[in-house]
Parts: structure tokens; sequence; C-alpha cells
């Protein structure tokens, strides 16, 4: 169980969301294969487990996490998992995506190593060194590429062997939403992320500016996708996507009213949602191949 809890389950909807949206976009031009969207499909939830379990444990090294914070990470410091065992099961997750990726690549083509190898490097390299991004303001472009257009492209590929380019309207919105999920969450930690020497976004612009970036992450979405109808490069079923707008305009009152409590859990459900009404209008009105 601690194991479990150490890969953070309630989470893993933010790398669902993209892969099965990209299996979506495949299946809608005819070209999806059962057994490589499972592939894809299990290859990017390895891709964010590895990525917690490298991230709880270097916080733990750094000293960001630690007794006594408001933010103690439950599966190392709670349950007792040594940090260098988490560290290690890590490595091995990215090691099985990567064997994951190949055994795509056979199937698929070689080009689709590019987006797992990104994916695994900039995911171990979240909070580990050398690259420990995190630490450094970079945390909001990387997640937003990675779990936004990489990702919704490696599964459409992945699963089918093709993308289509109406492909863009689709992951940007996605991406900005999980972007999200890691801002609210930065937001809420920036007194903590201080005292440990974590320099995000959110603590480097203050709160005024990082309430705003949260507008542009909350609401641009439904812009996009409005654009997309209007212009007639999407089916008017998109639109099913503003049903979630109570749900957004409620995260962002509640950030303005500096009430953070459970606000990532309600920003992740937000994303959820989201996903899953795009990715309805996807399988039922199919796409367009147009820019």
């Amino acid at each position: 169980m601690r194991w479990i809890n150490a890969a953070r389950p309630f989470s893993l909807t933010a790398s669902l969301v993209p892969v099965v949206l990209g299996g979506a976009m495949a299946a809608a031009v005819g070209s999806f294969h059962l057994l490589n969207f499972l592939i894809v499909l299990v290859g990017g939830v390895a891709l964010q487990i590895g990525t917690n379990l490298t991230n709880d444990a270097w916080d733990v090294i750094y000293g960001i996490d630690r007794p006594g914070r408001t933010r103690p990470n439950h599966a190392i410091l709670d349950t007792g998992i040594p940090v260098e065992a988490e560290r290690r099961a890590g490595l091995l997750v990215f090691a099985f995506t990567l064997a994951l990726g190949i055994w795509l690549a056979v199937l698929v083509g070689w080009v689709i190593l590019i987006p797992v190898v990104i994916g695994a490097i900039f995911g171990h390299g979240y909070t580990a060194p050398p690259l420990r991004y995190k630490f450094r303001g970079w945390s909001l472009p990387a997640v937003f590429v990675m779990m936004g257009p990489l990702m919704v492209w490696a599964a459409a590929y992945g699963t089918g062997g093709s993308v289509p380019p109406v492909f863009w309207w689709a992951s940007v919105p996605v991406g900005l939403l999980v972007v999200s999920i890691l801002h609210v969450n930065d937001m809420r930690d920036m007194k903590g992320d201080a005292e440990g020497g974590v320099h995000t976004f959110a603590g480097a612009v203050g709160s005024g500016a990082a309430l705003r970036t949260l507008w542009i992450l909350l609401f641009v979405p439904y812009l996009i996708i409005v654009a997309g109808v209007l212009s007639g490069r999407l089916p008017a079923g998109f639109l099913a996507v503003l049903l979630t707008l109570p749900l957004a305009l409620g995260d962002y009152r509640q950030a303005k009213s500096h009430v953070m409590d459970l606000i990532d859990a309600r920003t992740a459900q937000l994303h959820l949602a989201f996903g899953v009404l795009l990715t309805v209008g996807v399988l039922l009105q199919g796409v367009t191949p147009t820019l």
C-alpha cells in the first residue's frame, strides 16, 4: 500500500487524459490499434509514476520535504520507504517506460522514441540533477509541452501511426489545464517553497501575477475551443467542454480568495472533466484534418 501511495494514483489522470485523447484521435481517423494503444497507455502512466517517485525522493534529499513541513512526503516520511529505494524505483520505472517505447517503435516506427526519450529525460530531471528545472522556474512550460502536445502527439502516432493536424486544437487546451494543476499547487506552497529554496514561477512573479497567470491557464482553453468551432476547424460538439466552465470559475474564485485547501484536487477534476468531454467529442464527431 505504501508504494501505491508513493505512485500518487490520484494524480494519474494528468497522463491518462492526453493519452486517451490521442488514442481517440487515432480511432476517429480509422487507424486505431488496440495493442499499440495499451502500450502507450501503460507507458504514459508509467512515465508519470517515475516522475512522481523521483520527485518525492529528491525533494527529501534536498530537504524540501522533511518532518514538520506543511506538505510532507507521505510515502517517505510517513510510511518509512527509504529515500534511496524510492529514487531507484523511479529509475526502474523510467527504464520500463523506455522498454515499452522500443517495443512500440518496432510496431509503428522509431520516430516514436523521440517523445518517449524526451519525456523520460524531463520526467527524471523535474527535481533530479543535472536539470532540476522545478527549482529554476521552468516547470510550467516543460510540463505544458510534455503533458500536452507531446503526449497527445505520441499517443495518436503510437496508436495509429499518424497524427491529424487538428490535434493542436485539443492538445494545447489539455496542456494548459494540466499546467494549471501544477500552478495552483505552487501558489499554495509559495511560502514553503521560498523557505526551501525552490524558485517556482509563482514565487518569482508574486501572488498578483500568479493569479493572472492562473486566469490564462484556466480560461484560454475554452477560448481556443470556441475559436476552433467558430472558424469551422472543429465540430460544434466540441463546445460540450463549456459544461466544465463552472468548475474553472470556482477554481479561480477560490484562488482569488486565497483559500487554497484542496484546490489542486479541484483543478485536477476540471482537467479530467474537460478531457473526457473533449475525447467524447472526438469519438462522436471525428476530427477535421485542417489547421
